[in-house]
């Protein structure tokens, strides 16, 4: 629902319906899958995907939901708060500019500060990822004050953008110029986890997708 330019996910034309995804989740479960990580796209589009989290949990699965938050609502955390272990939201941006710039998404600070609101009234443990790329690289600092005066947080996963089905120049930056980033963010003192991921290779490789 964010039409990213960077995203590798396609539109659908034809969904399964819940049943299926239960047997799906059924299926993992059976075959020794211990950590779900429900994405997307946008995961909460799906119809009853709180269903799916519940259930998955029930089967004794870690539950993970990777989300941009513009969907997040206390209704759905109230379904889910028993059974989602962790969340982890974007912010590529100190402003609503750079956001947009990055994500391509108007008022996208508002659906995030909402979502982390109703996150820490939880306890559902709480992950922030940023795509690192040249729109963004000297607002990084900007954006790890915004995550300080998250009270919750536990780990800040910073992102280098790396194209995978779609490439756009504007965001390239090359792995020198990631490294001395991650460099001075990580003299930074903070109360969370920074993790770097430098590259992404293996990534097409590393997970299955199931629609």
């Amino acid at each position: 629902n964010y039409n990213c330019p960077f995203c590798y996910a396609d539109k659908l034309t034809k969904e399964l319906d819940i049943s299926d995804r239960l047997n799906i989740i059924d299926i993992l479960y059976d075959n020794g899958i211990k950590f779900i990580n429900f994405t997307g796209g946008e995961p909460l589009l799906v119809n009853h995907f709180d269903h799916m989290v519940i259930h998955a949990k029930n089967r004794g699965i870690f539950t993970d939901i990777c989300s941009n938050g513009s969907l997040i609502t206390p209704s759905f955390i109230d379904a889910v708060k028993d059974h989602l272990d962790q969340i982890s939201f974007p912010i590529d941006g100190s402003t609503d500019e750079i956001q947009q710039q990055v994500r391509g998404q108007k008022n996208h600070l508002y659906f995030f500060k909402r979502a982390v609101d109703l996150i820490s009234r939880t306890k559902i443990k709480l992950k922030i990822n940023t795509l690192v790329c040249n729109t963004n690289k000297d607002d990084l600092n900007n954006i790890f004050q915004i995550l300080c005066s998250i009270p919750r947080l536990k780990r800040w996963k910073l992102i280098r953008y790396y194209p995978v089905n779609r490439y756009d120049k504007r965001y390239e930056l090359s792995l020198l110029q990631f490294r001395k980033i991650i460099n001075k963010i990580l003299r930074l003192k903070s109360r969370f986890e920074i993790v770097p991921k430098y590259q992404a290779d293996g990534y097409q490789s590393s997970f299955i997708i199931i629609n």
